[in-house]
């Protein structure tokens, strides 16, 4: 059993780990965004000069994103029909590449992106409040958000059922070893 614990604590510890990594990214993302596309571009709110990004993953795969953050006359010009009828319907309205971009960044704000898409207007004032600490790079904010709250929930769910066949196993192992110390058949 204590190996059972041990399993279960260390999956927890890396489970919290990633929500804080996920959370981080998010954070690196809304900085990036509204320093370079918020002059362009809304999450929700409509258009500006360029389209409003809210769901921008339901639209468009996030390898296609990637390649038009970094240039998107090359992905017009590549033939892609969907870049071209951005292009059309913005009034051939140039994105401005951003070549220096690393694919890293653009994927935070790509998480940014997705967070303020599919959060309610409260845990959108949320993550835009957090702050980044400039000496540790941490973000800094309430632990208890909405998605952390689910995912402690499922974590809680799952330890139980760990717990309900760890010891199903044991009342099974125990019952194979009754049954073949007592000397009896199967058939």
């Amino acid at each position: 059993m204590n190996k059972y614990l041990f399993s279960i604590i260390l999956a927890s510890i890396l489970i919290f780990i990633s929500i804080d990594a996920v959370a981080q990214d998010a954070v690196a993302g809304e900085t990036y965004f509204k320093q370079n596309c918020t002059a362009c571009h809304t999450i929700g709110k409509g258009k500006l000069i360029g389209p409003d990004l809210a769901n921008l993953l339901q639209r468009r795969p996030e390898a296609w994103i990637l390649k038009f953050v970094k240039s998107s006359q090359t992905v017009i010009k590549s033939g892609d029909t969907y870049a071209d009828s951005l292009f059309q319907a913005f009034n051939h309205m140039v994105m401005p590449d951003q070549p220096t971009a690393t694919d890293a960044v653009i994927k935070n704000i790509i998480a940014y992106i997705n967070t303020a898409s599919t959060a309610p207007t409260a845990t959108v004032a949320a993550v835009s409040s957090q702050q980044t600490d400039q000496q540790t790079g941490k973000a800094s904010g309430s632990f208890f958000t909405t998605t952390n709250i689910i995912l402690l929930a499922v974590i809680f769910i799952m330890l139980l059922v760990i717990l309900f066949l760890a010891r199903v196993n044991k009342g099974l192992t125990e019952t194979i070893k009754d049954y073949y110390s007592s000397n009896k058949s199967f058939f």
